[in-house]
């Protein structure tokens, strides 16, 4: 009962309830343009997941999989401790980690890129440890709806 220029969630079965997104009831909202993963976080100097990143991310599964037409760029960002060549690869990795946490929970690949941008995108002061926690994250920016 939406129309296809307002239909959030295509593909949903006939004969489901949907709301006035067009996503089955219950479905959560879709955050802005681009979110922060908030609580995904990774072992020091590594791209092996957190077991408390888990929740997070089944949550994005949750939001992501009815809005099959939804594409996103899955950023890995790090504060500016170390190099900034280290730090490039290893926001690809933590993005690419993501990336396949999401695969495995069946998102198709070809709907997410990963990219890393190391410490070249902060949005605190690096000065401050809050600060330079709130640099290392995992950013969807929403390629395309």
């Amino acid at each position: 009962g939406v129309t296809d220029d307002k239909d959030q969630c295509p593909g949903t079965p006939a004969g489901v309830k949907v709301d006035a997104k067009g996503c089955p009831e219950g479905t959560k909202e879709m955050p802005t343009d681009n979110w922060v993963l908030k609580g995904v976080t990774f072992e020091v100097n590594s791209d092996v997941l957190k077991p408390e990143s888990r929740q997070v991310l089944d949550e994005a599964v949750a939001i992501l999989q009815p809005r099959t037409s939804v594409r996103l760029e899955i950023q890995g960002h790090t504060d500016n401790t170390g190099n900034s060549a280290y730090n490039m690869k290893l926001s690809d990795k933590r993005a690419a980690a993501v990336k396949a946490y999401l695969v495995g929970k069946g998102i198709a690949a070809d709907r997410l890129e990963a990219k890393g941008y190391g410490d070249t995108l902060p949005v605190a002061d690096n000065a401050t440890a809050a600060g330079r926690e709130a640099n290392r994250r995992i950013e969807f920016k929403v390629l395309s709806r």
